[in-house]
């Protein structure tokens, strides 16, 4: 990893990675209380390769006032920003991201996907094996490798479901050792969020968990012919998990030898505790406010 307290005495932007069904979101909601708007640029959700281009084409003057980078994207994007910058990102077990993602898809009628799984009645060993997107195919190693689907027309061209490679994998690691500050895991969410807090100097990164599927099954409750379909596609994913893995390990036995993480830890999970019991009051009494409001109306 790169030398994320240097990095970040230098000035350096902040590029987030969001991967697809990894906390993303969530994460997004701290980051962005971290920097002023006016120097942040994301790419939007609903126009991923448009936004990507409007970000290309800014003139380099604007793009030198920008201190956050973020949306969903691919490697490579800091070529195009004139001041030095770092990389963080969040993964999560590929096979349960890939779970997430079918259930994602059949709540949202707005998901470019939904309209072709529901009317194919699609389960979710056809909706992997189908090919019918390549975000189901070692989706956290084509982006970190630097070949997303987001810099080609998606879902399928460029390189094509079930073609990718281990050369692809080695590139992806190589990005997260040498470009990424911190790579962090749905898994273990808190540790990440103090890692961020202490490698970048940030305020309070109390949080509420956003864009959470409900009503899907886990990842035991899956028939086993399924999890090896799911497997089969994204065994370079599973190999990165357990790299990236071993890598924040180690920076988290670094910050163990102070006993103050584990304090800082603490405290801040009965902190973020409170905290999400006093903003799901206050979405309460908006609720009721509004619904007064309209009664008056």
């Amino acid at each position: 990893m790169a030398n994320t307290v240097q990095n970040n005495k230098q000035g350096k932007a902040v590029i987030f990675l969001h991967i697809p069904k990894a906390a993303g979101s969530t994460l997004n909601s701290v980051i962005e209380r971290q920097f002023e708007a006016a120097a942040t640029f994301k790419i939007d959700g609903f126009r991923i390769r448009e936004s990507i281009d409007e970000f290309k084409k800014m003139p380099g003057a604007k793009r030198e006032t920008i201190k956050l980078l973020h949306g969903h994207m691919f490697f490579g994007l800091h070529q195009f920003l004139p001041r030095p910058s770092t990389y963080i990102t969040m993964l999560r077990d590929p096979v349960d991201r890939v779970i997430s993602h079918y259930y994602h898809v059949l709540r949202h009628s707005n998901h470019y996907l939904h309209e072709e799984v529901k009317s194919r009645d699609m389960s979710l060993k056809d909706y992997v094996s189908s090919g019918i997107s390549v975000e189901l195919d070692n989706g956290q190693t084509r982006d970190i490798s630097g070949e997303g689907i987001y810099q080609i027309p998606f879902p399928n061209i460029g390189i094509g479901y079930g073609q990718c490679s281990t050369e692809m994998l080695e590139r992806a690691k190589k990005h997260l050792r040498e470009h990424f500050a911190v790579v962090g895991f749905l898994e273990r969410f808190d540790e990440t969020l103090i890692l961020l807090k202490r490698t970048f100097g940030w305020g309070n990164p109390c949080y509420v968990k956003s864009n959470v599927g409900e009503n899907r099954p886990y990842k035991r409750d899956i028939s086993k012919d399924t999890l090896k379909v799911i497997e089969k596609y994204n065994e370079l994913d599973i190999e990165l998990y357990k790299y990236a893995g071993e890598v924040f390990e180690g920076l988290i036995n670094k910050q163990l030898l102070s006993s103050s993480f584990e304090r800082e830890l603490k405290e801040f999970k009965l902190l973020n505790k409170y905290c999400g019991k006093i903003y799901i009051f206050s979405q309460r009494v908006k609720r009721k406010l509004k619904k007064l409001a309209k009664s008056y109306a």
